[in-house]
């Protein structure tokens, strides 16, 4: 059955449908910023988890050498308000009052060690699973902030060897040739 008029009313609301359905043709430009700022912000979360050294505190001396792969351990050293702020690659974050480098009794550096020696039981297990252990795996990278001294870094490089660490290396700038 074919109706050959129609009534307003139903012809008003028909096209008020119409225009509900089709809406205009105009691309709002906001739709556009929702997925443009969802893609920013996973963007900065990704290089911000990924990269360790975003992290870091310290700013290494500039050394001409070569790039080499990512050791297992990394930690960053730089000056804090009361002493040194010492950072991992795994983001523990361990903070050491200037008395301690002293001469004052070593309790600060405690935590510090035991972590040290649960990333070595960790590091190793993972060369046990994997099955293959190269010069990288049981060597630890200190970056070192360019404004402290040995005096600062010594008792760093004591509570390494307290963990059982006898290979470490000191991180540097890579100058552009």
């Amino acid at each position: 059955m074919i109706i050959s008029r129609k009534h307003p009313q139903i012809e008003l609301a028909f096209d008020r449908i119409r225009q509900r359905i089709h809406g205009s043709n105009t691309f709002p430009i906001t739709t556009l910023f929702i997925p443009v700022g969802f893609i920013s912000l996973l963007m900065i979360f990704v290089a911000l988890e990924t990269n360790k050294r975003i992290k870091s505190l310290a700013t290494p001396l500039i050394l001409s050498g070569e790039p080499t792969t990512s050791p297992a351990m990394w930690f960053s050293i730089a000056p804090h308000e009361k002493g040194l702020a010492i950072s991992s690659s795994d983001g523990a974050h361990f903070f050491i009052e200037s008395q301690s480098q002293n001469g004052a009794p070593q309790n600060q550096f405690k935590e510090f060690e035991e972590h040290l020696r649960s990333r070595t039981k960790q590091v190793l297990g993972d060369v046990v699973l994997a099955n293959r252990m190269d010069s990288n795996s049981a060597f630890v990278v200190l970056s070192v902030d360019e404004s402290l001294t040995y005096a600062h870094v010594r008792p760093v490089i004591y509570a390494l060897a307290n963990a059982g660490i006898s290979k470490y290396g000191f991180e540097g700038r890579v100058l552009d040739q």
